[in-house]
């Protein structure tokens, strides 16, 4: 550099980069899961209700964008679907004549349903009747939860409402579903009927148009709704999980879990920039000399090359010209060495628990593995009990009510394959032949009113009662939960590894 020349500073930005693994949903999700709320809140019903379409009082889409972002949230909703009505039905038969009438099969329509009713606090089941018997079954399926809203049709009668189902991705069009029972008598409403003939008869006539039997002036004056889109053939079939938020739809149980599901993710978030970032330098970098803006762009070049996944930690040498007295290279560190010490692990355990902890479920079948000597009391024998007792058993019985006052009313068959339309009984989907021992000698958990088979089918109460309360792990011993509890070390049967004292003589 000549003598007088003026010196130059040059300065490397290099910004630490963020790779979004949340798509955004992180950001004040509680508050968007529940940004639909305040639509849905209404006068109490002798103050009328309000007419037109009731919001839902979630976002349905981001709940459901939410368990593909924690791996707790999302065991807890596999369990529960899959321990509720994932076993299917003790009647056999339900299945045999609901099988040929769906897409797929019965089995299917009830898995989705039960994911839509502890994602979304319901689940919405379509029902679709021939044109020869108007209450003859001929489709079962499936509706996407986030595609249905109620649409309450006049203001002075909150019993009047039907169901709006939009089309997939918003391309096809938007149908009018009737509640269970109501498909004729919503027609009656809206003036689809059949022309009657100057002899007082329909037969043989075209559909009335739809604007035929309405009056304007009555339907401003009754606060009547007009209908979204054509009226199908069909009903639905609608399981909430009861709330006081609203008196058409449902509210999941886990909400609470939402402020740590998203503290999870901001922490993985953390963890996921610092390592995809390890290169970023965390420290201040002087060089003093004449010689350094000879190689100014190489250095640049080299501490960028710290970029992204499997560049943390990498060695670069280089040479800078000149003696080292024209020299001087001085580092001040800024950034911590590691993310060790964060608590990353004792916080993600911690949450792990409170998110299980809202959904209601233990923490074994959440596959949390808990510190300390686990087993010891049976705890997840006692947490599965529990379990059905509390949260999964309250399910089945919901699903079981409504299928049986629906599928299981009189007057509705069901169309088959070949022969005769088959009928089923609310008694079968309630379960009421259930007995304690199946005629093969295997167990059943029994509960009035629950007809689905449960994750404690093959344990007597006795054995459930025995396993509650012994104080040694079931795993390991020779005892058989059927014979009840040890009155002494003299009890234990031989052979057990266990014993300690011969078995007490035969009197």
């Amino acid at each position: 550099m000549a003598d007088g020349a003026e010196a130059e500073m040059k300065v490397i930005s290099s910004y630490r980069t963020s790779q979004d693994i949340h798509g955004g949903a992180g950001s004040k999700l509680f508050v968007i899961l529940k940004k639909a709320v305040a639509d849905s809140v209404r006068t109490p019903t002798n103050a009328g209700v309000g007419v037109g379409m009731k919001s839902h009082l979630m976002d349905k889409m981001v709940a459901r964008e939410l368990r593909d972002f924690n791996a707790t949230h999302a065991i807890c909703l596999d369990a529960k679907k899959a321990a509720s009505v994932g076993l299917g039905h003790r009647e056999q038969k339900i299945h045999e004549v609901l099988d040929p009438l769906c897409r797929f099969h019965w089995q299917d329509v009830l898995d989705a349903s039960a994911e839509d009713y502890w994602e979304g606090g319901e689940c919405f089941i379509e029902v679709a009747f021939g044109d020869e018997d108007p209450r003859k079954v001929t489709f079962l399926g499936h509706l996407d939860a986030s595609q249905v809203h109620v649409e309450i049709e006049n203001e002075d009668d909150s019993e009047l409402y039907h169901y709006i189902v939009d089309g997939e991705g918003g391309e096809s069009q938007t149908r009018v579903m009737a509640k269970w029972g109501d498909l004729a008598a919503l027609k009656a409403r809206f003036g689809i009927g059949v022309q009657p003939q100057p002899d007082g008869s329909a037969e043989g006539a075209d559909p009335i148009p739809l604007v035929a039997l309405r009056n304007a002036n009555e339907v401003v004056r009754t606060g009547t709704t007009a209908l979204a889109g054509e009226i199908v053939d069909s009903e639905v079939i609608h399981i909430r999980q009861s709330t006081n938020r609203s008196r058409y739809y449902g509210y999941p149980d886990y909400m609470s879990a939402v402020p740590s599901i998203e503290l999870v993710q901001v922490m993985t978030q953390f963890e996921f920039d610092f390592f995809f970032n390890r290169g970023v330098p965390e420290f201040m970098l002087f060089l003093l000399g004449k010689n350094i803006g000879q190689c100014w762009d190489k250095i640049e070049a080299m501490i960028k090359a710290g970029h992204g996944p499997g560049n943390s930690h990498k060695t670069a040498a280089l040479h800078i010209p000149g003696s080292p007295e024209e020299t001087k290279v001085q580092i001040e560190r800024l950034g911590i060495d590691g993310s060790a010490d964060n608590g990353f692990a004792e916080k993600s355990a911690l949450l792990d628990m409170r998110i299980a902890t809202a959904h209601g479920m233990p923490p074994q079948l959440a596959n949390i593995a808990l510190p300390g000597k686990i087993g010891a009391a049976n705890e997840g024998p006692n947490a599965m009990l529990t379990f059905q007792q509390r949260k999964l058993g309250q399910c089945q019985k919901n699903f079981s009510r409504m299928l049986a006052v629906t599928l299981g009313a009189k007057g509705i068959t069901f169309a088959q394959p070949e022969g005769a339309a088959a009928k089923l009984s609310a008694d079968q989907f309630l379960g009421k032949g259930a007995k304690p021992m199946t005629d093969d000698g295997v167990p059943q958990f029994v509960q009035p009113g629950n007809g689905f088979n449960t994750i404690l089918d093959g344990m007597t109460l006795g054995a459930a009662n025995t396993l509650a309360s012994m104080r040694e792990p079931i795993a390991g011993s020779a005892r058989n939960p059927e014979d009840g509890l040890l009155g002494g070390a003299r009890d234990r049967p031989a052979g057990d590894p266990r014993s300690t004292r011969r078995p007490a003589a035969a009197s």
